[in-house]
């Protein structure tokens, strides 16, 4: 039978939109955690440490420990991952746009469409920034299907990409769109960015130290 009653928007939620009432978790502490891994400099000027096989930055780690943790990922989330520097913003915006074509149609009004209202880093949370804030009820609180992104190796969040046990019921299996890009021209991007965020910071360094790498 027929029926004329409302569905629910299709796509995900800008998580700009996202109203929550659930207070944000103090960061935690993890200075015991990162003092005893392994460390070293990158180009002599980021700090690194090695975590579960991965060279981080040292700012990253707590955020991996905590997203490890507490993550907990429904059947329908759509994952970015990606090396920064290799066309995630974009990425990002096309899987939002796709995702959310039936609840927000390229036709619509001028300024009315999430991405010509807002960043595209509004609309899509990055997971380590919400762990490390403190602030995954907002993630919580975003409707299915969710969209994120990640620079983290999928590695560190199995349950992520796991098939769930239950067919899918319990989270887990999530899709991923990986993101990669010719290492020489992500170092060239990636000195660009330095350059103008840091202006003073090791831009030049990294990008004479890539290149080499990149040449073997």
């Amino acid at each position: 039978m027929a029926t004329n009653a409302p569905t629910a928007p299709v796509g995900p939620v800008p998580l700009k939109d996202v109203v929550t009432i659930m207070p944000e978790r103090a960061p935690e502490d993890q200075a015991d955690l990162v003092c005893v891994l392994p460390s070293k400099m990158l180009y002599g000027e980021l700090p690194l440490r090695c975590y579960q096989g991965f060279w981080l930055l040292e700012s990253w780690v707590p955020a991996a420990a905590a997203l490890q943790r507490r993550f907990q990922p429904r059947s329908d989330d759509v994952i970015v991952a990606s090396v920064p520097k290799c066309g995630t913003t974009w990425a990002m915006a096309l899987a939002f746009a796709t995702m959310a074509r039936r609840a927000h149609p390229p036709d619509v009004a001028a300024g009315r469409h999430p991405l010509r209202r807002l960043n595209q880093h509004q609309c899509v949370p990055l997971l380590e920034g919400l762990f490390a804030g403190g602030r995954e009820g907002k993630l919580d609180a975003l409707p299915s299907p969710r969209l994120m992104y990640t620079h983290l190796p999928l590695t560190m969040i199995p349950r992520a990409v796991a098939a769930a046990d239950d067919g899918g019921t319990a989270g887990g299996g999530c899709r991923v769109v990986y993101v990669c890009r010719e290492p020489k021209d992500m170092v060239v991007s990636l000195w660009h960015y330095l350059r103008t965020v840091y202006p003073n910071g090791p831009g030049v360094s990294i990008l004479q130290g890539s290149g080499e790498k990149c040449s073997r």
